[in-house]
């Protein structure tokens, strides 16, 4: 299955850029394994398992988001809720000038910031346990990819590849 191989591949490359030489990253490899699980034999769906490894990981290499509340108001169920990329923060649309003076926001549907929850604060042993229709889920895969892209300030040649792969002719 070359998705799933091109997107193995993208994680193997997003490890390499986050890890340090020499310094065991026991939780890291073990997102790892269980990502490539959950492609293989749980058979869930690769763009699930991207998003949640991506945010997984940013957690784990101490970019993790706050999502729990309005980072400016502190609704926890913020109006119209979006997700502040650079700043890594949750915010009504309507507080979006005093989380940031710049940078690009996304908007969430109620049930995408359900799984960005379930995934930043949840137990890692049910990292992948989550549903999302396929808009749903397009958004958090949208939102996911962006803020580790945005966080590291680099692209991967994997991912490009993984999104050829991918995407319909």
């Amino acid at each position: 299955d070359l998705v799933s191989l091109s997107l193995g591949a993208y994680f193997a490359e997003v490890l390499e850029a986050v890890s340090q030489e020499g310094v065991p990253q026991g939780e890291l490899l073990s997102l790892l394994l269980n990502a490539l699980y959950a492609l293989d034999h749980l058979q869930k769906p690769p763009g699930m398992v991207k998003a949640a490894f991506e945010l997984r990981l940013m957690c784990l290499t101490g970019y993790e988001p706050l999502v729990d509340a309005c980072a400016a108001c502190g609704l926890s169920v913020p109006e119209a809720p979006r997700f502040h990329l650079n700043a890594g923060v949750l915010h009504c649309a309507g507080c979006r000038g005093e989380v940031s003076d710049g940078g690009i926001s996304l908007p969430l549907a109620p049930g995408t910031l359900s799984a960005l929850r379930h995934i930043v604060c949840g137990n890692p042993k049910r990292l992948f346990s989550f549903q999302l229709d396929e808009a749903g889920l397009a958004q958090l895969g949208a939102v996911a990819e962006a803020f580790l892209l945005t966080q590291l300030e680099r692209g991967f040649h994997t991912l490009d590849y993984y999104k050829r792969l991918s995407s319909p002719p």
